[in-house]
């Protein structure tokens, strides 16, 4: 992860290519089931 942020910071990786859904940690069961049933084109959660 610390690595990939070297690409995110300068811009030369938009990291919205990799989440499809951003949801806050209450919902995390919830990201796990879309995650792992590929539910609703879920390829990543992201937790802010």
């Amino acid at each position: 992860m610390p690595r990939m942020f070297d690409y995110v910071l300068p811009g030369d990786l938009d990291p919205s290519v990799l989440i499809t859904h951003d949801m806050p940690l209450t919902d995390a069961v919830h990201g796990y089931e879309l995650f792992k049933e590929k539910k609703d084109g879920c390829v990543r959660v992201f937790r802010p």
